[in-house]
């Protein structure tokens, strides 16, 4: 009978396995635990992020904290506010997170260590991300803008389907033909969205509550948050682009 040299005692057994089950965790990516960031909704993309940032950035206590590097909160429940639309301190001419665009998003640009950011990449202690990590960081910038409307508006009863109010219907995929240069059906001397002017947008003057043009969008559920009204103004600032 073939017979196999034992440890030489439990302590050395335990470190033996101890050594196995390091090896195999730092081995496996940490982007393993999940889907394709493709493959994602937004809410999970956005918990994903949250997950990413608090680890990354968070912990360190860069990025959070009564007094966060550059006014940057990225603790969650705090980080879309605090990078959506809102305009980079080292290039205040960038957004941190631009909307659609992760391509031009200063926080992108700070991750990957771009020529053109200013001071060092993040993080600036700890690992950098994993190409995993980056395409859900970009995944999640590509999302916001299509889905604001889809996840605001476009609901049960409200501007989905064949009975939407105005006929308006807000789902994924139809938001522009039915809002950009259309007029409205309450203020017809305006349009729904007026490309590069916000204030000409009855939808945008009926999610920031102008009593010129009825009620404030949306009629059930919570206000848009200021992050998301600053995205769709952007949108339109922009040319309010089918993108």
């Amino acid at each position: 009978m073939m017979s196999f040299p034992l440890p030489a005692s439990p302590s050395r057994t335990v470190a033996l396995w101890l050594s196995v089950v390091l090896t195999i965790a730092f081995t496996i990516p940490r982007s393993a635990r999940g889907q394709n960031p493709s493959q994602l909704s937004e809410r999970e993309l956005e918990a994903r992020v949250a997950e990413l940032f608090g680890r990354s950035c968070v912990q360190s206590g860069c990025h959070a904290g009564p007094v966060p590097q550059m006014g940057m909160d990225l603790s969650p429940g705090r980080f879309y506010a605090s990078t959506v639309a809102q305009a980079s301190t080292e290039r205040p001419e960038l957004m941190r997170v631009n909307p659609g665009a992760p391509e031009n998003s200063y926080l992108v640009m700070k991750i990957r260590g771009h020529p053109d950011i200013v001071g060092a990449p993040m993080p600036f202690t700890g690992n950098r991300l994993t190409k995993e990590e980056m395409q859900t960081i970009e995944a999640w910038i590509s999302s916001i803008q299509a889905n604001i409307f889809n996840r605001s508006c476009a609901i049960s009863g409200c501007h989905v389907g064949s009975g939407a109010p105005h006929g308006m219907e807000l789902s994924q995929g139809k938001t522009y033909s039915e809002t950009v240069n259309v007029p409205s059906g309450t203020n017809p001397d305006l349009d729904r969205i007026e490309p590069g002017d916000p204030e000409k947008s009855v939808l945008y003057l009926k999610i920031i509550g102008d009593a010129s043009v009825g009620a404030k969008m949306p009629l059930t559920g919570p206000a848009l948050s200021s992050a998301e009204i600053n995205v769709i103004r952007q949108w339109i600032t922009d040319g309010a682009q089918n993108n």
